[in-house]
């Protein structure tokens, strides 16, 4: 074993401090590391029906010298001199040979990612080249899929490797520099064995092993004991749905569908990325819903005249296997979305939707930001354009006159017979019914933005100079429009460029770009006034009882019926609160995977990730000695000691003994 030294010391080290730690109480093991705490992005594992994926230490931590490497050249050279190692690597750096030689390497135990903050660049997706290949509608065509190639670190994506070693990611610059130059910098240069070596232990422990199946098998084993123990969990969520005007059982359902998604993931935990991923589409959305909400008793008026409703999806789960909406798809085969049915009158009964009355489908995705990007690309699966050629270019018009009033470009992607739409929630519809319809996108061919689904898709956020924020403003107003103009031509069969009453609203833009992106932790007023008072954001009409004066009178208003969701929601317009009466409906958005009985974990047909428990994880740094050192130290101790012995063997051990100045005073007597 390595003898080790308090980090920071030399040669010169005081040799009375360990006696002054004991003084003042503190553990020798405090002297002698230091723990890193700040970090917490930490690579977790998840399992599904075949495998795991992620990372993982041994129970006890991993242990190694750590080194700066650059490239996969460098590894060799240092795992061959120096043994087991932990490796610190600036993530900007990480290419797909990199990456393999981490993980393939046997004498690495760990690696330590850290950030430049003066150096950004922008090709970090921890996605594949193909995100959701194995969820495609386009599986006999999956060698083409390559949508993600520009941005993907590795081509089957970082998220989902088996690192089998323990990676974390530090952006405390004070850590950054604690590890890079006060550890490597000043011990690990030298490659003389016989100097000190810093070195890192890493503990990261997770639970969970094998497979998804395995995991919950076991899991249920000692569900009967005392204390439950957790091994893993599925990932799940909420959907959220809005469809004006609202669907009763007496009503004919024919929706238009205007669908993004929530959430998008990385391997690290505490993941806040998702600027492109996510958000810009999702405020795109957001927007057209204020828009119409303006004038909604206009607009269901309108719409219900023409036998028609636009049902905002927002769903969850999308990037790891299409989880939200392969649950909605479920759902409404077993004739229980967006609600089950509970046997209440028809007015009061919320109509069961299928896919045969979604008559028109449209996804954002991708919404930009820059201020040079002025093209946007419909994309569209040739075999359902042809089939609803007519009707689908009556709504892409629309969307084509939305873009260029607000400068930007929109056109169709090629439509040849192998053409495919890019990853969508669109697949999992197409799996199971014809439903017409499109994505809007900044994608052509490829991803224009190369950092999706990842940590650092933080764009916007660090955008501390507000560069972008008009452009991002523009962006949004765009796609919004765009959206707009698609869902009047449709619901309300109205030309949009004559319409007055549905505006997009740049105040209410503004505050959501403001709020999502130029405020830390989206502490920002506008969500403030709301959120401290509900946790529901709900999109409806203000109930006219005039005897709902507070929360518990509106919740009674849900008994008996489950066409509408009474809400008690603070209006921030106003700044009162009123019992809001709405067609919003929250969802499971869990894989049907375990909702099925006896389910066969490897047809692939339904998500079966599942996250495994993990300890908190530990990262210390301590500076170790050289094997020569400590055979020196050894030597050196056994021949004091040997001369010890022999000083010893010269002393009169009785003639001390006797000695009357050391021997205890007499008792006195009784």
């Amino acid at each position: 074993m390595s003898r080790l030294l308090p980090l920071g010391s030399g040669p010169g080290l005081n040799r009375y401090r360990y006696f002054g730690s004991v003084v003042h109480s503190e553990r020798l093991k405090d002297q002698i590391t230091v723990q890193l705490d700040s970090g917490k992005h930490d690579c977790f594992t998840l399992l599904n029906g075949t495998n795991q994926i992620g990372c993982q230490s041994n129970p006890q931590g991993n242990a190694g010298t750590l080194i700066l490497v650059n490239h996969a050249a460098e590894l060799e050279n240092s795992s061959n001199q120096i043994g087991d190692i932990i490796v610190a690597v600036n993530i900007e750096q990480l290419t797909k040979t990199l990456v393999d030689s981490l993980i393939s390497t046997k004498s690495i135990k760990g690696v330590i990612l850290f950030r430049n903050q003066t150096n950004l660049q922008r090709t970090n997706s921890e996605d594949s080249s193909c995100p959701n290949q194995e969820f495609s509608f386009y599986k006999s065509q999956e060698s083409s899929c390559e949508w993600n190639k520009k941005g993907a670190v590795h081509p089957s994506g970082l998220r989902f490797l088996d690192w089998k070693k323990p990676v974390l990611f530090i952006t405390n610059e004070t850590e950054v520099d604690l590890i890079v130059n006060k550890c490597i910098k000043a011990f690990n240069f030298d490659s003389s064995n016989t100097s000190p070596k810093c070195t890192a232990k890493m503990t990261m422990r997770m639970h969970a092993a094998g497979d998804a199946q395995i995991c919950l098998r076991r899991q249920q084993l000692f569900s009967g004991l005392s204390d439950t123990i957790s091994l893993c969990d599925p990932l799940g969520d909420e959907n959220i749905f809005a469809i004006v005007p609202h669907v009763s059982k007496i009503d004919q359902p024919n929706v238009f569908m205007l669908t993004t998604r929530l959430d998008t993931f990385s391997m690290f935990t505490n993941n806040d990325g998702g600027d492109v991923s996510v958000l810009t589409s999702l405020i795109s959305s957001l927007v057209v819903a204020n828009a119409i909400g303006q004038n909604l008793e206009n607009f269901q008026s309108r719409a219900k005249a023409n036998n028609k409703q636009i049902m905002f999806g927002f769903l969850h789960g999308e990037s790891l296997g299409y989880i939200g909406s392969s649950r909605m798809v479920f759902d409404m085969n077993l004739g229980k979305f967006p609600v089950e049915d509970k046997g209440f009158s028809p007015n009061k009964s919320a109509h069961s939707l299928s896919l045969n009355d979604i008559k028109l489908y449209l996804e954002l995705q991708h919404i930009g930001f820059e201020a040079d990007l002025k093209n946007y690309f419909i994309h569209l699966d040739p075999h359902i354009y042809s089939k609803f050629k007519l009707q689908i270019d009556q709504a892409i018009n629309s969307s084509v006159t939305g873009m260029k009033i607000n400068g930007f470009k929109l056109r169709k992607t090629s439509i040849k017979s192998n053409a495919q739409v890019p990853p969508s929630s669109y697949h999992t519809l197409l799996k199971h019914e014809a439903v017409p319809g499109f994505i809007i996108s900044t994608a052509d061919q490829f991803y224009q933005y190369k950092d999706t689904n990842s940590l650092l898709d933080k764009a916007l956020r660090e955008d501390h100079e507000r560069t972008f924020r008009s452009s991002v403003i523009k962006h949004i107003t765009a796609a919004a429009t765009s959206s707009l103009y698609t869902i009047l031509n449709h619901v309300l069969s109205t030309d949009p460029t004559q319409e007055k009453d549905y505006v997009i609203k740049q105040d209410f833009i503004e505050k959501l770009v403001d709020c999502f992106f130029y405020t830390e932790n989206w502490s920002c007023s506008f969500f403030n006034e709301i959120l401290n008072i509900t946790q529901k954001a709900d999109f409806g009409n203000r109930t006219f009882a005039l005897n709902v004066n507070n929360s518990a009178q509106c919740k009674t208003l849900n008994e008996g019926q489950n066409l509408f969701s009474f809400n008690w929601q603070f209006d921030p317009i106003t700044n009162k609160s009123y019992c809001y009466k709405t067609s919003v409906y929250r969802t499971p958005a869990s894989s049907p995977a375990f909702e099925i009985e006896d389910y066969d974990f490897l047809n692939g047909t339904y998500s079966t990730w599942v996250e495994s428990v993990w300890d908190p994880r530990r990262l210390e740094l301590y500076v170790s000695t050289g094997y020569t050192t400590d055979l020196i130290v050894l030597l050196f101790g056994i021949l004091f000691f040997a001369t010890s012995l022999l000083v010893c063997r010269k002393m009169n051990i009785e003639s001390w003994l006797d000695d009357p100045v050391l021997l205890p005073n007499r008792p006195e007597p009784l």
